[in-house]
């Protein structure tokens, strides 16, 4: 959970790609997806192991899914062991990513063409997509705080929040105050000159 959430700081979502919200993909191979946040990803290793995606996969369309094609690993990859991914509404795990029997119907792995709702998202409209597509996440990463970052955005916008700490009881809030100057990309010694510049005499 503290490797998911940190990736949100550093601008990661929850569907392995910046353009949609649709969860739960059994392509989507990260700690960023429930499916694995909690368990870790089903990779070859005597430890349970938590990743963001390197090397993302072929997308999945649930309207034209080829069992015996499987996730569609690149040859050559060996350690991936396998996936999840919703049956009827139930979750499953499989453990050969190679050929997957996506509908759970009849216990093989060998139908062609076929549709299934791999995320069980058919319930909620406003996820209702039937291509799951991931991204790399390893080279997406945001170092300035991603799309959490509040101070960040004010910072551009020449808004800085003052943390004023009270001497009675250690509460602390934030003042919001315009500054005069251009913006500047954020780094750790400019949040630091405009906080001392504040409390200096003169300050603003």
């Amino acid at each position: 959970t503290f490797m998911h959430e940190l990736g949100h700081n550093f601008g990661l979502t929850h569907s392995g790609t910046p353009h949609d919200k649709i969860t739960n993909k059994p392509n989507h191979l990260s700690v960023m997806n429930y499916l694995f946040q909690m368990s870790g990803l089903l990779i070859e290793s005597p430890y349970a192991r938590f990743d963001y995606v390197d090397q993302p996969l072929f997308d999945l369309d649930e309207q034209a899914l080829s069992e015996n094609k499987g996730l569609m690993i690149p040859p050559g990859t060996t350690h991936l062991l396998g996936t999840r991914h919703y049956c009827n509404a139930i979750l499953t795990t499989t453990t050969n990513v190679h050929k997957i029997n996506w509908n759970c119907l009849d216990g093989i792995s060998t139908d062609r063409v076929i549709e299934s709702d791999l995320n069980n998202d058919k319930g909620d409209a406003s996820d209702d997509n039937d291509i799951l597509t991931v991204a790399s996440e390893w080279d997406r990463l945001i170092f300035t705080g991603g799309n959490l970052n509040r101070q960040r955005n004010l910072v551009n916008s020449r808004i800085v929040l003052v943390p004023v700490i009270n001497p009675l009881d250690g509460a602390v809030t934030r003042h919001p105050y315009y500054t005069t100057q251009e913006s500047t990309p954020l780094s750790k010694g400019h949040l630091e000159q405009e906080l001392q510049s504040d409390f200096q005499p003169g300050g603003k």
